[in-house]
């Protein structure tokens, strides 16, 4: 397995390689001393491990460097912090508006309850006047015939 350590530095709004090292210590320390000087914003070193049976090459950030480490810092915290609101605030209309689907249904459900009641009432009195009917009917027949 072959092992290279890459110096990447942070020009122009990308990522440039400055130097690649064999050694893992001259690589940090040199990082090291790149990210103490002004002339770059970012420093990074990269490991790559080379497998020479798969042919395969696998990377890792193994230091990082920055002249804006704070502010990104700060505004990784006002992300979070504005997320954890927005996401506070979803929760809270999703809950209002179970809330409200379910007053909703309940109205409905009480509603649908009462014309289902006056439909049993409306049909019992339809049914008791078609009998009254039907034994007056009876009478009649029964007393003229």
């Amino acid at each position: 397995m072959i092992v290279s350590y890459e110096i990447h530095t942070f020009v122009g709004g990308e990522w440039k390689i400055d130097s690649i090292f064999d050694s893992r210590d001259l690589a940090l320390s040199e990082a090291r001393r790149i990210d103490e000087g002004k002339r770059y914003s970012a420093v990074r070193v990269i490991e790559e491990s080379f497998d020479e049976g798969t042919q395969r090459v696998n990377s890792r950030t193994i230091y990082r460097g920055s002249k804006i480490d704070d502010e990104n810092a700060d505004a990784l915290e006002r992300k979070k912090r504005v997320r954890t609101e927005v996401q506070a605030r979803d929760a809270k209309k999703k809950i209002e508006k179970k809330q409200a689907a379910r007053a909703q249904a309940q109205k409905t459900k009480k509603k649908n309850f009462q014309g289902a009641m006056l439909m049993v009432f409306l049909k019992a009195t339809g049914i008791v006047i078609f009998g009254a009917g039907v034994i007056i009917g009876i009478r009649y027949l029964a007393l003229h015939f």
